[in-house]
């Protein structure tokens, strides 16, 4: 990764500290929180889009909120560990609508390839993430718990 300014180096550390995706206002007012200054929301969008030209943050379309690719567990430790262009730009993003944890998982190759098969020789598939929501295992079960002391 080029060197981080700063700034970048802020934002870095704000968006490790939250599991969860974050907007680039969100972003905002945590940064004007902890360090006590204003910050413009074009800087923070910089930064952001430094990050996902760097293959470390993702945008999440559906939410419009960024979040960071951990390869590791402490990637956001070090930053030049991340995972490769490869596996970014052929992963699906699971995101839990109750919690909105997001987990990532690689497309498998051959699955592409039958996605660019059923489509018309007239169009070329450019996947470069797809989103799906649902509910995570955690939610699912606490819904569940929560469903069964009603009935009781």
């Amino acid at each position: 990764m080029r060197r981080l300014t700063p700034l970048r180096q802020k934002i870095w550390d704000l968006l490790c500290q939250y599991p969860q995706p974050l907007t680039a206002y969100q972003l905002v007012d945590l940064y004007e929180k902890k360090w006590l200054k204003p910050i413009h929301a074009m800087s923070v969008y910089r930064c952001l889009d430094f990050f996902i030209a760097e293959h470390t943050v993702h945008k999440i379309q559906s939410l419009n909120s960024f979040i960071v690719i951990q390869a590791t567990p402490d990637a956001c430790s070090a930053v030049d560990e991340r995972l490769p262009t490869a596996a970014v730009e052929q992963s699906q993003l699971l995101i839990c609508d109750q919690c909105h944890q997001v987990f990532a998982t690689a497309l498998p190759m051959a699955l592409l390839q039958q996605l660019q098969q059923s489509i018309s020789h007239s169009f070329q598939l450019q996947l470069s993430g797809m989103e799906l929501h649902g509910c995570c295992r955690d939610c699912t079960t606490q819904h569940a718990d929560e469903q069964k002391k009603v009935e009781q």
